[in-house]
């Protein structure tokens, strides 16, 4: 009896955990469950291994007994699943954000060493790097496409982790920036709730984003701003005024070396530090030494400290993607040559110094899209559809691919044939060449002819002899170094060369802009009047010498040819668009603005100064913003060197309060112009209002 009872007892006890293994289970599956339906809504489809999990699921189900008691049980830990899944979504998410892409790939390549370029400076992906580094990632997840499901050995969560960390030291420097600010504890509590609880920024801050990172920045280089005014105040010049000063600086690195548009928080720092010299220089207890010591300090710690450091971030970044990517083809010949792989081990074996029968291929340095001197057997249509003509010439184009038909030879003119000449003799700047097309052997001509897509350039073409045209061959071109050596020799990639039209004295280029399907959409190249503009110049990126032994120029164990750090640093922060302009563009009238143009007559419509008012007055005002500064900084320190009449007369929007006039004449005084009065408005309100004598 005793055996039967502990029997029953066993296996009850038995039964009683089959049961919660079997609810176990059942939760787990569950789980699976919903996993794996959210995953076919997303992408309508399936694994084998999903489909015999859903399968033993329905076996085990149709097997169970549904009791209303089952159905409560299951009830109860079906609701704390599905709120355990909406809780933790936002940190082990299956799938990654299209914003998270952008880190996300940054982490892939710095794993892989590979080398890639961003619109944005790379310190807040060196953080995440060494986040992911630091929690196991292995390198082997792309983050690409969008919605792909992560693997469990990405560390998805330690880098989502890294950004919320940013965004809860939002909380006590806003805290901090308020009681800075004069406000009350209360206030400054309340400002701090207000963004503890906005969607946006909790939504945003845990995730695997850059703006938890800037916000952080932005905020802490106010806070220690204020921080530095409070020690202006009391201890100038002492440790902790140098502390909060450097601090300050670093923080503004922060703030523009994760966006750009945290140089916005720079410009408003440097404003405030320029308001707080303003009120300096009025206090006589202080010495010009000390003011000088002032500028200068704030200049090194604001200004110098945070350019090192953001050189310093892109040195660390180029160090660890040492080796050539998909992206380098954006950079110039010169860097992709100095990334190993790639265009290094092209032309590590290649001669350095381009001859007389040299084959090459040439590139244009300065383009949105790089691209390399290419021609191929059709020709220009015989009429356009606008009904204008062409040459009726072999097509020269500019190819964003390499291709075989990139190739030419240097021939001289004087030359019968196309080989090399024995012994070597140099190109050199100021030399005429010809370039023979290897493929066609046609040489490059230019002639008083419109180009297809830009008419007001002249059209490039091969020449080719026909019987019943008078075209003249004029494919003559002058060799312009731009950086020429000490023997003026030409040289691959470290030269900088324009090919100069002799006939029309007009520089190859190219425009930029697409042929159509008779070009095979391929760029436009022209000739362009301006000798000194960026986008006609090239270097030569391929080369070869037919039957000569090849001596290496470099040490192909590295697999790279070396170009200066500051170099490559230039070259990044150089981010060109089809439409950009400089700054000094518009006050010095270096290039138009198109208001209207018609494509079928071509004819436009610019905005350009008158060159005599725009440079004289762009000069003039220089002068007059330097004047101000330097009146304004003596009257501060009661230095009075102009009388007050004619300091009105240099700056009346400053220091219209000096103006000599009484009550009576400034309500008796009659305006002779509407103009006069605005300029005079507000020195009548000042004075009656003060009732001055």
């Amino acid at each position: 009896m005793a055996t039967d009872s502990s029997e029953s007892d066993h296996s009850k006890a038995n039964n009683s955990k089959s049961t919660k293994k079997s609810k176990e289970k059942k939760a787990k599956k569950y789980r699976l469950e919903n996993h794996d339906q959210a995953q076919n809504n997303d992408n309508n489809a399936t694994t084998d291994q999903d489909s015999h999990e859903s399968t033993l699921t329905n076996k085990e189900n149709s097997t169970t007994s549904t009791t209303p008691h089952d159905q409560s049980v299951n009830d109860n830990y079906k609701n704390p699943l599905l709120l355990e899944r909406v809780d933790s979504e936002t940190l082990e998410s299956a799938d990654f954000l299209f914003d998270e892409i952008l880190p996300g790939k940054a982490l892939f390549m710095y794993k892989r060493g590979i080398f890639f370029i961003d619109a944005f400076p790379p310190l807040a992906k060196l953080l995440y790097t060494f986040v992911g580094n630091f929690a196991g990632y292995n390198g082997n997840f792309t983050f690409e496409p969008v919605g792909t499901v992560i693997p469990p050995d990405v560390p998805i969560q330690a880098l989502r982790s890294f950004s919320a960390f940013f965004a809860t030291m939002h909380i006590p420097i806003i805290y901090g920036i308020m009681q800075l600010l004069g406000h009350s504890r209360t206030t400054a509590s309340v400002a701090c709730i207000l963004v503890i609880f906005d969607n946006a920024l909790v939504t945003q801050s845990r995730f695997m984003l850059l703006e938890s990172i800037l916000l952080f920045f932005i905020l802490a280089s106010l806070y220690c701003y204020l921080m530095l005014r409070v020690e202006s105040h009391t201890r100038l010049f002492s440790a902790k005024w140098f502390r909060y000063l450097i601090l300050t600086g670093l923080c503004l690195c922060g703030a523009f070396s994760t966006k750009y548009c945290g140089l916005y928080t720079v410009v408003y720092i440097v404003i405030l530090a320029s308001y707080d010299l303003w009120l300096l220089i009025a206090d006589r207890n202080i010495k010009a030494k000390q003011l000088w010591s002032y500028c200068g300090f704030c200049f090194g710690g604001l200004i110098a400290v945070p350019v090192m450091l953001y050189a310093l971030q892109f040195y660390i970044h180029l160090q660890m993607v040492p080796r050539s990517g998909p992206q380098d083809q954006l950079m110039s010949s010169k860097f992709q040559a100095s990334l190993r792989g790639g265009l290094a081990s092209m032309i590590i074996d290649q001669p350095k110094e381009v001859v007389y029968g040299s084959k090459i291929t040439l590139r244009q340095l300065y383009s949105n899209h790089p691209c390399w001197l290419h021609s191929h057997a059709q020709i220009y249509p015989i009429k356009y559809p606008d009904g204008r003509g062409s040459s009726g010439q072999q097509q020269v184009t500019c190819y964003t691919f390499k291709d075989p038909n990139n190739w030419w030879i240097i021939k001289h003119p004087n030359s019968t044939n196309s080989s090399v000449e024995i012994p070597h003799r140099p190109v050199r700047d100021g030399d005429i060449i010809q370039l023979v097309h290897i493929k066609t052997n046609r040489t490059l001509n230019s002639h008083n002819v419109a180009s297809p897509a830009t008419p007001t350039h002249q059209e490039v073409a091969c020449f080719i002899p026909y019987n019943k045209t008078n075209l003249v061959k004029q494919d003559l071109w002058k060799v312009k170094i731009e950086n020429p050596n000490e023997n003026g020799t030409w040289n691959q990639i470290d030269s900088r060369i324009r090919l100069i039209h002799l006939t029309t004295n007009q520089a190859l280029t190219s425009s930029g802009k697409q042929l159509p399907s008779w070009g095979f959409y391929q760029l436009e190249v022209v000739t362009d009047r301006d000798l000194q503009s960026d986008n006609t110049l090239w270097n030569v990126e391929e080369h070869k010498i037919d039957g000569v032994s090849i001596h290496k120029q470099y040490n192909k164990a590295d697999e790279s040819i070396p170009m200066p750090f500051i170099d490559r640093f230039l070259e990044l922060q150089t981010t060109d668009h089809e439409f950009a302009s400089d700054a000094a563009s518009w006050p010095l009238l270096k290039s138009t603005f198109i208001f209207w143009f018609n494509t079928q007559s071509q004819r436009q419509i610019h905005l350009i100064g008158n060159p005599l008012i725009w440079w004289i007055g762009s000069f003039i005002l220089g002068i007059y913003v330097a004047l101000a500064i330097f009146y304004l900084a003596l009257e501060r320190r009661q230095i009075f060197i102009l009388n007050k009449v004619h300091y009105f007369l240099y700056f009346s929007g400053f220091s219209y309060g000096h103006y000599p006039f009484t009550k009576e004449e400034l309500q008796e005084r009659k305006w002779r112009s509407d103009w006069e009065f605005v300029i005079h408005r507000q020195i009548v309100v000042r004075k009656v209002a003060e009732g001055h004598p």
